[in-house]
């Protein structure tokens, strides 16, 4: 599938959108004419799959067996398609946003740690509008560091006004940075790591799939160890909308419509 995407790469006047050509208009005024620049996101169904094989016997013995199949090998697809969403390569498989040419990197203010300084940091390079829907994903790992957020240090410790603790409102499922959620995910890296935080803009991020998921048993691949081999199949792929940083208007820093990552 061929999706056309705006290839912005400026906030600056005549450059945004892809250059539209804008202005105020005195009486009999014109304009300059321009051409906006559009590229193609060129969107390959890949395919993942999952296995399990099981013999005769325990499969006849064992009732659950097939509730267990259907129940975790989609589960494992679902995975697999999670993590490529954030690190695939986009060879043979989707193309994560850590791997995305809009990708901005901050780096952390204390070796094998994360600080308000770096959330802070990473908040700074996300793009304003993209911050409505964006969410912070990050390894169990740094959860000490992130509860420190709330907790005073001596008698002229603050705490971060900016951090929430999880059922600070009544129904809230998860902390809050910057309004934010802050959802854990294996997905992302060890505390200390490039990835162990991620500031992402889901709705940056376009995925196609067809069909669901797949399934089929064949008797006949270990006919002769009398197994029987059940298979998951979907197809999907997957890549950031975005596909290189914003220049402010105002200058500065690059900014991005897309995931904000900590090194």
């Amino acid at each position: 599938m061929l999706l056309p995407a705006v290839d912005e790469t400026s906030r600056a006047d005549n450059s945004r959108y892809g250059g539209i050509i804008s202005g105020w208009l005195g009486q009999g005024g014109t304009l300059s004419t321009g051409k906006p620049k559009f590229r193609l996101m060129d969107l390959k169904l890949r395919k993942v799959g999952a296995f399990v094989y099981g013999t005769d016997e325990l499969i006849a013995d064992a009732v659950a067996l097939e509730n267990w199949i259907n129940t975790y090998l989609p589960l494992e697809l679902r995975f697999r398609v999670e993590n490529a969403v954030v690190n695939g390569t986009g060879a043979n498989q989707p193309l994560g946003v850590l791997n995305g040419g809009a990708l901005v990197t901050v780096t952390r203010s204390v070796a094998s740690h994360v600080t308000s300084d770096d959330l802070r940091g990473m908040w700074k390079r996300m793009w304003a509008p993209a911050r409505q829907t964006a969410v912070w994903l990050y390894d169990q790992s740094i959860e000490d560091d992130i509860d420190a957020l709330g907790i005073a240090i001596g008698t002229a410790g603050v705490l971060d006004p900016s951090y929430k603790p999880a059922g600070s409102v009544p129904g809230q499922i998860y902390a809050t940075y910057k309004g934010r959620p802050m959802i854990p995910v294996e997905h992302c890296a060890n505390i200390g790591t490039t990835g162990d935080v991620i500031l992402w803009s889901p709705d940056d991020y376009q995925t196609i799939d067809k069909d669901g998921v797949q399934q089929a048993v064949s008797l006949h691949v270990a006919f002769l160890a009398d197994e029987s081999v059940y298979r998951f199949i979907y197809r999907v792929d997957g890549q950031p909308i975005s596909n290189a940083t914003l220049t402010p208007k105002s200058g500065g820093n690059a900014l991005t419509s897309s995931a904000v990552v900590l090194s």
